[in-house]
């Protein structure tokens, strides 16, 4: 597996280095055969930063987990569907999971625009959408102890959504 974000993937890990923190949905899901084989992350990337440093990463599955940012920016959601294009492009992984950004408890409204998009997004391209959040989330906001600032999880939210990906990497794989 492979896997591209922002802090909610790269969390108190170094994704890029190969180090995967406790606190990042990765350390959860990359367990019992599953192997973590590279990607990208880093806090506050949008996806135009994913898509600027991407590289070719070999694994069967590529996880995105993208868009967040995006709004904060000013970036609109046809620059993210174009974006994640071309990070799927880059990394050249073809079995691809794009997941559901979580809530945003101080503006509920623009994760579930962008999960909209991204959602469209997969099933234009013939990818996983994968709402990972469904777990975390209540009435489009962090379930309680979800989240210490309503942006983002809890390590105990972060292992939520960690199987749940875990669990979409399987299935993909599994053909």
């Amino acid at each position: 597996m492979a896997a591209v974000g922002d802090s909610i993937t790269q969390a108190d890990g170094d994704v890029p280095a190969g180090v995967l923190g406790p606190a990042s949905w990765l350390s959860t899901a990359a367990t019992d055969g599953v192997v973590f084989t590279g990607g990208w992350a880093r806090a506050g990337a949008t996806t135009a930063d994913m898509l600027a440093a991407v590289q070719p990463v070999d694994a069967d599955v590529l996880v995105v987990l993208a868009g967040t940012n995006d709004p904060v920016h000013g970036l609109p959601g046809e620059q993210t569907a174009a974006d994640v294009r071309g990070i799927v492009e880059r990394v050249g992984v073809d079995e691809v999971v794009l997941c559901a950004v979580p809530p945003l408890d101080a503006d509920p409204a623009v994760a579930v625009a962008t999960n909209a998009v991204l959602e469209e997004l997969a099933g234009d391209e013939g990818w996983v959408y994968a709402d990972a959040m469904a777990g975390i989330r209540r009435d489009d906001r962090f379930a309680p102890g979800m989240s210490a600032d309503g942006v983002h999880p809890t390590g105990e939210a972060a292992a939520v959504i960690g199987r749940s990906l875990r669990e979409a990497v399987l299935e993909v794989a599994d053909g």
